[in-house]
């Protein structure tokens, strides 16, 4: 699975590196860039490191073919608002996670600080279901239980300040690694090594 599998990305994304196991996208907005690092690391399941620096910027993504996501997203630093219903806003902020379902992805999103850093972990329900069931056999959780119990509000799940999956969370950030090949392939187009994600293998 990638990510132009499961949805239609919009016009304002364009590829900058993609190979089978990483994709590294740029969004460009007059107020500023952004650039999306994404690891496919298991079937039905991409980490996704973003690194925004803009005041704000339109998202064009929505899902393909009735896709079913759940999706973990996590604040590093920074603030992001999305309104994702007419008068409804979906706020996260530093150290804040969110559980949605990419259903209501399409729309203005804000930056207030002009900078957002954060993870997303991505989950298509049935082929991540497959794969955790035959990966741990007799594995009890129901990925699609878990997305309908917290994503059927009309806004996304936030919650705050929770230092257990903070921990495990921080875990990512700190396996983040530079790959040789992909950094000298971002110093060619002109992206700061120091400042984005660099992919990496996870074993």
């Amino acid at each position: 699975m990638n990510v132009n599998e499961i949805a239609s990305l919009g016009s304002n994304v364009k590829p900058v590196i993609q190979n089978e196991n990483c994709s590294i996208l740029m969004l460009n907005d007059a107020t500023g860039e952004g650039v999306m690092t994404i690891y496919r690391v298991l079937p039905g399941v991409m980490i996704c490191f973003s690194d925004m620096h803009m005041e704000q910027c339109v998202s064009e993504f929505e899902l393909k073919n009735d896709r079913k996501i759940f999706c973990i997203d996590h604040c590093r630093e920074g603030r992001i608002e999305m309104e994702v219903k007419p008068g409804v806003f979906s706020i996260m902020q530093e150290k804040e996670l969110r559980l949605d379902n990419r259903e209501n992805h399409k729309g203005t999103t804000y930056y207030p600080l002009k900078h957002y850093h954060g993870v997303s972990i991505f989950m298509e329900v049935v082929e991540v279901q497959k794969a955790l069931d035959e990966l741990f056999q007799g594995f009890s959780v129901s990925i699609e239980n878990l997305r309908s119990r917290y994503c059927a509000e009309e806004k996304p799940y936030v919650i705050r300040e929770n230092k257990e999956l903070e921990s495990i969370l921080s875990g990512f950030y700190q396996k983040n690694m530079a790959h040789p090949e992909l950094a000298k392939a971002k110093l060619r187009h002109g992206l700061p090594s120091k400042n984005f994600p660099l992919c990496m293998r996870f074993h």
